[in-house]
């Protein structure tokens, strides 16, 4: 069993469980990266974006999409696990702007890929 430690503040360190960590912080399953990251290859492919980050918190998990060059991310596929949006998926366009919000995330990566995008 492994042992997670995380740094509080100079010189102190706070010890907790893997257990204890995994079950306060949300994250993105095989299944949905395996959907994100598809959609990702597609578009690097195409030559439209560059690379790509994974920010965590309690809260929320967020893929960032980064063009070419670019300091702050062009998407973020948002997945929330408490408050009001619990269980939904959003894309956030730079500045904030949200493009898509819905329980689905095949759904909400649509608006990233509408060429790709099917009706089942």
């Amino acid at each position: 069993m492994s042992e997670i430690y995380q740094f509080v503040g100079p010189g102190e360190v706070a010890r907790r469980s893997r257990s204890a960590y995994m079950a306060r912080t949300v994250f993105f399953d095989r299944s949905e990266l395996s959907q994100i990251l598809s959609v990702y290859s597609r578009k690097v492919i195409s030559g439209e974006w560059c690379d790509y980050g994974i920010e965590g918190g309690d809260d929320e998990v967020a893929f960032a999409i980064f063009r070419r060059n670019a300091v702050s991310p062009a998407y973020r596929i948002i997945k929330r696990r408490r408050g009001r949006e619990a269980g939904r998926y959003r894309v956030v366009a730079v500045g904030g702007r949200i493009l898509k919000v819905g329980p689905s995330l095949r759904a909400v990566l649509g608006v990233l890929d509408p060429k790709h995008l099917r009706l089942i």
